[in-house]
């Protein structure tokens, strides 16, 4: 079976996947679930992880598929957004 080019990735499959683009979808309110889901496992798992590494900017832009510096600018934004300690007035 080896030999024959339909089941090793020959005509059949280029056939399959002629004109058809992977485009990952990215945009603001998929980079934000993409942090909220870091920063939700980083605190599911803060026993096995260094706070040096997770939760930070870097360790989100390792974890959250983004394009670009304005997209990495974003996810570093949202990430201290939700990790700020609460400022709330008790007044």
């Amino acid at each position: 079976m080896a030999s024959d080019r339909r089941w090793t990735g020959g005509t059949a499959n280029r056939d399959w996947c002629a004109g058809v683009a992977v485009v990952p979808e990215t945009g603001p309110e998929r980079l934000a679930e993409g942090v909220a889901a870091y920063v939700a496992d980083c605190r599911r798992h803060r026993a096995f992880l260094s706070p040096a590494y997770h939760p930070t900017g870097d360790g989100a832009c390792k974890a959250v598929f983004h394009r670009g510096p304005g997209e990495a600018a974003f996810i570093r934004a949202r990430l201290r957004e939700l990790t700020a300690p609460a400022t709330g007035d008790a007044s």
